[in-house]
């Protein structure tokens, strides 16, 4: 079986990686991938929103599968032009990427299928948003603004600066055409992972990240500085999650929605129980690189299943912890350095996922903020997290750095 990845990055080059090891033993292609993924699949170029490019690229190589990593190409329609062609795709079509393209679409489908979340206002206009003000409050563009959507204002003063930013000089553009002001929960974040095909879906695991730049959950957002699973999760929260998407189904299968992909439920575990935050209609990242752990060889089988509307095999999850750290650029998440020359040691009992690499004349440079994900899995998230430490090193070049404490407020927790 020959199967196309979409994507370049190290969420795609762990979805590549659990891949060739499947029962299926497939040709992995990934487009445009990057060189670690080259390792083990054959890059192919070309511009992965580019559906002519991707078309193209499935008659050349035979392809029988395309899964579709980013929400960019999902909120573009990818999945619906390459279906529209006969082709199998894992990857929602663009009117069920909306759970993720359109906050306000999310909390109004969220409301409508009685799905637990926190009360919220949306906003269109300037005076709207000045006239809602109230704190504690969360504020989200509408639209998809890699990673640079969100706020949280400590003040009024900081709420009427984003009013300006968003609706004034508009900073977000068209993302923030509509603003969703959300009431502010409390609580532990946890993301869960779902496999859905049609009215069948299975679990495929959960993670927490870490989304602010710098240790004890200080500085700016960024797109994820590092991951671990499991998380301690209660039979209360089980059952809550259980509840979730089912109802999240159903809703799907009412809007006349044939989902065919991965549902990534965002939630925080408050006093009053699970809420959803976010809905993303794609794998996690990093999230993704620790949960590949738990996938034994059976991810091919189950895209397959989903892009075909079968029901799912219930293979079991592997039992093992497992803890991502991202190796960033000097600058992230701002204007990064790159073009630094890379150093890559013996990496032992570990995984090193290429996030943003490049070749340069045969000389392996950064290219973008987040560079690697080095991953470890081990029978406890402890030695996962000992593994990882004692081997990122090996990775080096000018302005690398990383986080100090990924994971270690869930072992003082659970200790």
């Amino acid at each position: 079986m020959n199967i196309l990845v979409i994507g370049s990055g190290g969420r795609e080059h762990a979805l590549v990686h659990a891949l060739s090891r499947s029962r299926l033993q497939p040709v992995v292609f990934a487009l445009p991938g990057n060189p670690g993924i080259g390792s083990l699949a054959t890059n192919l170029p070309g511009d992965m929103m580019s559906a002519e490019t991707v078309l193209a690229a499935c008659r050349d190589h035979h392809i029988e599968l395309v899964v579709i990593g980013p929400e960019g190409p999902l909120a573009a329609g990818l999945a619906d032009r390459l279906r529209g062609q006969g082709i199998v795709v894992f990857g929602p079509g663009a009117e069920g990427a909306r759970l993720e393209t359109s906050k306000d679409y999310a909390k109004r489908f969220m409301e409508k299928y009685d799905i637990p979340t926190a009360g919220y206002q949306t906003v269109s206009s300037f005076h709207d948003m000045i006239e809602a003000y109230r704190l504690p409050i969360v504020i989200k563009a509408d639209g998809l603004a890699s990673g640079k959507g969100v706020f949280i204002p400590q003040t009024q003063q900081e709420y009427e600066q984003i009013a300006q930013e968003l609706f004034v000089r508009r900073s977000l553009g068209e993302s923030a055409d509509k603003v969703v002001l959300e009431e502010r929960l409390e609580g532990p974040e946890i993301s869960f992972f779902y496999l859905i095909s049609g009215q069948n879906y299975r679990y495929v695991g959960h993670a927490r990240d870490h989304k602010r730049a710098y240790d004890g959950a200080k500085g700016p957002n960024t797109g994820g500085m590092g991951a671990f699973t499991p998380v301690e999760l209660t039979p209360q929260d089980e059952a809550q999650i259980e509840s979730i998407i089912q109802k999240t189904v159903r809703g799907l299968l009412a809007e006349g929605i044939d989902y065919r992909g991965v549902a990534f439920i965002g939630c925080m575990k408050t006093d009053q129980g699970l809420k959803v935050l976010e809905y993303n209609v794609r794998f996690g990242d990093p999230e993704t690189q620790v949960l590949q752990a738990l996938w034994g060889d059976h991810l091919a089988d189950w895209l397959l299943q989903a892009a075909r509307g079968e029901a799912f095999d219930q293979a079991p999850l592997a039992d093992t912890a497992a803890v991502c750290l991202v190796i960033c650029s000097q600058g992230y998440p701002g204007e990064s350095l790159i073009g630094q020359t890379i150093s890559l040691g013996s990496i032992s009992e570990a995984t090193l996922y290429h996030a943003g690499t490049a070749l340069d004349h045969g000389r392996l440079i950064n290219r973008g903020g987040r560079v690697f994900n080095l991953v470890s899995s081990a029978p406890t998230i402890e030695q996962a997290r000992r593994v990882v430490y004692d081997n990122v090193d090996d990775v080096k070049f000018y302005g690398g750095w990383y986080r100090s404490d990924i994971a270690r407020e869930e072992l003082e927790e659970t200790t």
